[in-house]
């Protein structure tokens, strides 16, 4: 009876013992594909990360090449007059309003036709209020844009006529940061 006893209790061990190593196993296969997928999803945030800092240097580079060209403009004509007025033309600004909603001005003194508002794929924008057909001095659009820590790029295109023109104008900026939520 004692062998039999011994036996049973060698063979209950054993049974223990196997479903642990099982158990073990399924444990590290699970650890395993959970730091692959962390590994995966820090290879994309830092993809997008890297790709909004490209966007930020075009921007930057092109804001940059406008003032050159600015200046020597001003170089070429010789000098500015104290007495003479801007031109006339269409000048944006972009305000963060409040949580995702974004305001874009015309603060110009002509009126922008049909303007199309663009972003990276990444960055989808909704409920667009104002009329983008016509947007006069003053007047402004308003919309949502959704960003992430995947959005590749925060810049918003604007792209317009002016009137009794069919050339296209074009117009990049990023959107501006949210207030800090610290006070």
């Amino acid at each position: 009876m004692a062998t039999i006893t011994a036996l049973l209790g060698v063979v209950v061990t054993f049974f223990f013992n196997i479903r642990s190593n099982r158990l073990t196993r399924q444990g590290l296969d699970q650890d395993r594909e959970l730091a692959r997928q962390r590994m995966e999803q820090d290879q994309a945030v830092a993809e997008a990360t890297a790709t909004r800092s490209e966007r930020a240097a075009e921007v930057a580079e092109e804001h940059s090449s406008r003032i050159v060209d600015a200046l020597e403009k001003i170089a070429a004509s010789g000098s500015v007059s104290a007495h003479s007025a801007p031109a006339s033309k269409v000048r944006w600004q972009l305000r963060h309003e409040q949580g995702d909603r974004y305001r874009l001005t015309n603060e110009g003194d002509l009126t922008a036709h049909t303007v199309e508002l663009d972003t990276d794929e990444t960055l989808p924008l909704h409920a667009l209020e104002g009329d983008p057909d016509e947007v006069g001095p003053g007047e402004a659009l308003s919309f949502i844009a959704s960003t992430s820590m995947h959005t590749r790029d925060r810049t918003l295109t604007v792209t317009w006529a002016e009137a009794n023109t069919d050339h296209r104008q074009r117009w990049r900026n990023p959107l501006p940061p949210r207030p800090s939520r610290r006070a």
